[in-house]
This record gives C-alpha cells, structure tokens and sequence, in this order.
C-alpha cells in the first residue's frame, strides 16, 4: 500500500553482487523464443535434493509447457528490513511452501546508477542491479547476497529485479529455473545487445508496457509457453490531483494492455485498491477519509469510487478477469457491513500505536489489495488462494503491513 506520494523493453535477469552479468556476452546469437531462465544467464547452482529445504521449487514436468502451479506475491514494505528483522520467518515460509514464482513488491532497493547520481538522474541506471555507492549500499547488497540470492541458489530460483532510482518502489520476483520462460524488467536495449537479444524477441504489446512508469520499478512480465505473470506494484492513489491523474493513467494503460493481449495472463501483486466493501473491515472508515473536490476521488487511496469503478472495467478488459480470491469466497450477504474488527481475506493491516496498540488509527482495520486475477481460460484451473496473515496484530505478515498469498492452480 505505502507509496504514497521510461525506460525501453529488454529481457530481465538477475545480476551477481559485482554487476557483472553471469553469462550471454555480446556475441551470442539470439535464439527463437521460448528460452530457459539459464539460457539468459547461466543455471544457477542449487540442488536437485537432499539440500536444506528439500530442493527445488518445481520439477520439469511441473513447469515445461504449463507454467506455474504455484505462485505468491508479497510486498514487502522493504526489502532491507525485511531481510534485517525477519529473514528467518520468511526463509521458512518459501522453504516450506517452495513456489514456483514468488513476486515482490515494495522492494525500496536503489538501482545503480552514473556514480554519484541524484536520484532523479536517469543516466545510466541498471534496474536490474543494485546500487553500490555508499558503505550503505554495499551493506544491502551484501544483505541481499545472503538472503534472497544464496536461497534462490540453494532453491533453484532465479532471482530478477526491477529497480527505482532511490529507496522507493520496486518489484523483485524469484522465478523457478525449470520450465521455458523469460522475465521483462526496465532494463536498457544495451544490457539486451549484451544478452544476443532483439527488440522483436520480447512480445507485443508486453515489450512496451508501462514504460512511463517503468523507472519506478513497478512491473516485471514473466512468459512461460502457455501463460504470461505480470508482477505489478501499482501506485497509490494519493491525495492530490496529480496522483489522482497518475493513478488514472496507469490503469487505462493496464486495461489496454489487456484488451489487447491475446495470451493467458495471471496479474499479481498490491494492486492497491479494495474493489468492494467486503474487501474492507471498516468501510465506512476507509470510505470517509481524505474528502475531495471530485466525490469520486474521495475516500483512502485504493477505496475511492472511481478507482473501484476502473477495476472494474480491468475485470472485463480482453476476455475477461477473474478475481482468484474472489471466485472461491463470493461476497458474503452482508457484504456492505459496517465497522468490523476481523474479516478472513484482508491482505493489508494498519499499524499499532506506539504508545497503546488501539491507539494507532488504522489499528484493527483491513483491506483487501493485494491480488490474483486470471484470464477466464485459467479459471477452471484455480484449486486455492491463501491468505496467510490474519487478526489486528497482523499473525503471518512476516513483519510486513502486507502479508502473503498464494495461489495454486490445478494441472
């Protein structure tokens, strides 16, 4: 939810610590799609077994020519504290639940850029790759070398980001590294040519999606054979007319992106908006606050009526969407309700007070933001969604204000 208040398509994947690529140099020849993570830059080193963890993430037959069959999103209200305070709670989870995908949001990680650029300086920067700066910057780095990279080894995941150009923002996914598939990041046509890659490698129109925002690190596409993972952090609706004007052209250009995209798609991530008052545990709260000239841009950022209204018109963009969660736990009659302490599905919670937990003024309360929603072809497919925080005092969050979710489809 946090974030209140350009860059050209190219193939993503993950970068070692130092920057350098780990493999596809400037000579590869490019090669017809539908390419291996490994074949983007090199297979990473994990186990096929017996490791900590119980091995990989998926199994050839799982992924090759299906795509997942497991996925969790998660925002992490920033990597770094994340990975400081509460890496053991979220090692645990994936080890046990072991993803196929796994889509970060909020990642708060700095792309590097030109030495010493200011943060609104674009020259340069590598989405893909972390700032080093700063003894500060080196500090995450390292943080994230013996967290996120060393499992992803260990796992066999490929870990890819995208990247803003501070502490702000940012999408990283952890991709199982069986199955054909590729991740799109912002990335520089540059770092393709590195890679034997042409702009006509990347499919229309995911190759040109966002790219006005893509300097926040908000999307990364991941194409398997037969369903393409758009990993998306959409921005806050704020409070302001410019982010109003912000919000609102990103979800005309999300829904034009479906309308034309032919394939099956899976969108994820903290699509920051509770699309109904039962994805609310207090909705005449929510729906009270921040008043604005325009009646429909009043109420909390991803509760007012005009950002339901365009998630609405998501849901039937193209053929149509289906809310995962949604389909497995239809609106309860009473779904309008008022004031409610607990709601099962509520996948953000406000803040404890500092001083008197009750004192804090979302404390208790819920929204419904974070999603799945599915191409009416993969509907039948979808056997689970699982929320796994629940109560004011957010069980399950692995120390987030978001907890995870995840969901399992069917063969």
């Amino acid at each position: 939810m946090s974030d209140v208040p350009g860059s050209k398509r190219a193939a993503g994947r993950d970068e070692d610590s130092a920057g350098t690529p780990e493999g596809g140099g400037a000579g590869s020849a490019p090669t017809k799609r539908p390419r291996t993570i490994a074949e983007y830059g090199g297979a990473s080193s994990s186990s096929s077994g017996g490791a900590e963890g119980g091995g990989s993430a998926a199994s050839p037959d799982d992924l090759q020519g299906t795509g997942p069959r497991t996925i969790v999103t998660f925002n992490l209200n920033g990597a770094s504290p994340r990975l400081a305070k509460n890496w053991n709670e979220i090692k645990g989870f994936l080890e046990e639940h072991k993803p196929d995908l796994v889509c970060f949001q909020e990642v708060r990680l700095p792309a590097k850029g030109v030495p010493k650029a200011k943060k609104e300086d674009d020259t340069g920067r590598k989405r893909w790759q972390l700032k080093d700066d700063t003894a500060a910057d080196r500090k995450d780095i390292a943080l994230v070398d013996r967290t996120l990279r060393a499992l992803a080894r260990r796992l066999g995941y490929r870990l890819v980001m995208s990247l803003a150009n501070s502490k702000y923002a940012g999408t990283a996914a952890l991709i199982s590294t069986w199955g054909a598939v590729f991740a799109i990041t912002p990335v520089t046509i540059a770092f393709a040519g590195r890679l034997g890659l042409s702009a006509l490698d990347l499919p229309e129109p995911l190759g040109k999606l966002f790219k006005e925002h893509d300097r926040e690190g908000r999307v990364i596409a991941i194409e398997y054979p037969s369903v393409t993972v758009l990993a998306l952090y959409v921005p806050n609706n704020g409070s302001k007319a410019e982010s109003f004007q912000r919000r609102r052209r990103w979800d005309d250009e999300l829904c034009g992106f479906v309308d034309k995209y032919s394939g099956k798609l899976i969108i994820t991530g903290d699509l920051n908006v509770a699309h109904e008052d039962a994805d609310l545990t207090h909705a005449s709260f929510f729906k009270g606050m921040f008043p604005a000239a325009n009646p429909e841009d009043s109420g909390q950022p991803g509760c007012t009526p005009a950002e339901k209204r365009r998630h609405s018109r998501l849901l039937a963009s193209g053929g149509g969407l289906v809310d995962a969660y949604r389909r497995l736990n239809p609106v309860p009659a009473a779904g309008a309700g008022g004031a409610r302490t607990e709601m099962e599905g509520m996948t953000w919670r406000g803040t404890a007070g500092n001083q008197v937990a009750a004192m804090g003024r979302y404390y208790g309360k819920g929204m419904r933001i974070d999603y799945f929603l599915l191409s009416t072809a993969l509907a039948p497919r979808i056997k689970e969604v699982k929320v796994f925080g629940s109560g004011a005092d957010r069980d399950g969050f692995l120390g987030s204000d978001h907890c995870p979710l995840m969901l399992t489809l069917l063969p």
